[in-house]
């Protein structure tokens, strides 16, 4: 009873914060139901999941490194970064069906201690009441949910910059630096968060040479660059930002509330100086925005050496916690009414938002939901049943698909389809397929779904084809009537 009497405030504190975990562990299993088997999807089962059965398979890392990369259908995009690494080591241990098992355990994990530390970090700048809103608020963020269940590298590399951030502003500035080394070896884009960790010892005075001690950071890049690599494809620059700008404004348009999360850096900015701050609010507010600036820097230069690089909305889960917390410090300058209003404005429309035929962006274009909301759960399975029909019409005539399904039928491991398809072939990885239809062949089906990584090939042979009176078209829907359906298209020469 004396502990109890001499130390009631930190007691109480371990029991509000305990209370915070229980109610976020609820309710990411609410928000998550029916999705912690949900197979490997999109990117993870084109290049985490092949290198990692690969490396399982065959008990060797430097015989994968020798198998084709990415471009051309092989398993050794990312095959070195953490996430692989630990993949490869569950599957190992497990099969298959252990290691998704696994992974969407500790993805969870990783999601409830993000929401732990954006909590934890607001309490302390402003009050535990606002540290809740914001913590549950960043918890049951759309993307962040989303990206908890794809089993790819987005949420753990997010988890491993936030700590390097929380860590740099307790002032343990070595062991945020290894941190972000260690979110950069998960995903290289976490070397924008390297200026943003700098930024708090700069702000603490230190010198210039103690502050650059921050780019040791990008060691852990050498997993990444040690992997054999595809040559630069021979597109001009123009060429290359023409098709990044595109393809950007293409996502940027489906996702309206990152574009309004953007707007933070500038918006808190304007509230400080005519609110006031304390020393510790504005470490916050240089290094978010800092982070953030580094973030949009990124894509507008790295046209320069990536070919037709571009923006994604999974790439700003990275984004969403220092956000969240940059957002509270800003609203804890006005009453407490209006604080509470508008994290529950988040929360509640993000309930809305995360599940399903509910999700927000559901009547825009398959992939920003996919990367975005739980709604990739349904696009799966439209793409598994896709695949299950293309190999009953391979039985009869040439099939041909694009990037995803190669893996799919290549890799059985992943889930996605496990009978035989006959004398199927990709159409990403061959150079000028479709460009002349008399070299196809009389009759053939396609199965075409978003149109990069050859679903455009398929699309152009599908209108030329239509618009020949030496050919026939037929289309099996296969997904809902979005702008960009899944559908199998097969097309019949007719005979002269």
């Amino acid at each position: 009873m004396a502990v109890t009497r001499d130390h009631p405030r930190p007691l109480r504190a371990r029991y509000v914060w305990a209370g915070f975990l229980v109610v976020m562990g609820v309710a990411i299993l609410v928000v998550r139901f029916g999705t912690f088997s949900t197979l490997p999807s999109w990117d993870s089962a084109m290049t985490i999941w092949p290198a990692a059965i690969e490396m399982s398979e065959r008990g060797s890392i430097s015989e994968v490194m020798d198998l084709p990369g990415y471009s051309t259908g092989g398993p050794n995009s990312h095959m070195l970064s953490a996430v692989t690494l630990v993949t490869a080591a569950l599957v190992s241990v497990g099969g298959g069906s252990y290691a998704i098992a696994a992974l969407h355990i500790l993805n969870s994990l990783m999601l409830l201690g993000v929401g732990y530390m954006v909590a934890r970090t607001v309490a302390r700048l402003t009050s535990r009441t606002l540290g809740w809103l914001a913590g549950g608020a960043t918890v049951l963020f759309p993307l962040m949910v989303a990206q908890s269940a794809i089993l790819y590298t987005e949420l753990p590399s997010a988890f491993f910059v936030l700590i390097a951030l929380v860590l740099a502003a307790d002032d343990r500035f070595g062991r945020a630096i290894l941190a972000v080394t260690a979110a950069i070896w998960i995903k290289p884009l976490a070397l924008v968060a390297i200026p943003a960790i700098a930024v708090f010892e700069w702000r603490r005075g230190r010198s210039l040479k103690k502050v650059s001690v921050a780019a040791l950071a990008l060691l852990g890049l050498i997993p990444a660059v040690v992997v054999p690599q595809p040559p630069p494809q021979a597109e001009g620059f123009w060429s290359k930002v023409s098709l990044a700008t595109e393809r950007s404004w293409l996502f940027i348009r489906q996702s309206p509330e990152l574009v309004l999360m953007g707007s933070i850096p500038f918006i808190s900015y304007v509230v400080l100086r005519r609110r006031g701050a304390t020393e510790k609010e504005w470490d916050w507010h240089w290094a978010v925005s800092t982070l953030y600036a580094s973030f949009v820097g990124f894509f507008v230069l790295n046209v320069l050496v990536t070919p037709g690089h571009f923006f994604i909305p999974r790439y700003f889960a990275m984004l969403v916690p220092p956000l969240m917390v940059l957002l509270a410090v800003s609203v804890s300058k006005v009453r407490r009414g209006i604080q509470i209003g508008m994290f529950a404005t988040i929360i509640a429309l993000s309930l809305v938002g995360v599940r399903g035929e509910n999700a927000w962006g559901i009547n825009s274009p398959l992939e920003p939901v996919a990367e975005r909301s739980l709604a990739f759960v349904v696009r799966l399975e439209e793409h598994i049943v896709g695949l299950e029909r293309l190999a009953v019409i391979s039985q009869e005539i040439p099939v041909f698909y694009g990037h995803l399904a190669h893996y799919s039928y290549t890799y059985p491991e992943l889930g996605h389809f496990s009978g035989e398809i006959v004398g199927g072939q990709t159409t990403s990885t061959i150079d000028g397929w479709g460009d002349d239809l008399d070299e196809l062949p009389d009759q053939f089906a396609m199965l075409i779904g978003f149109p990069y990584l050859g679903g455009d090939d398929m699309r152009s042979v599908q209108r030329r084809a239509t618009a020949s009176a030496d050919y026939s078209v037929s289309i099996e829907g296969i997904g809902e009537a979005l702008l960009f359906p899944l559908e199998i298209v097969i097309v019949r020469r007719l005979d002269p």
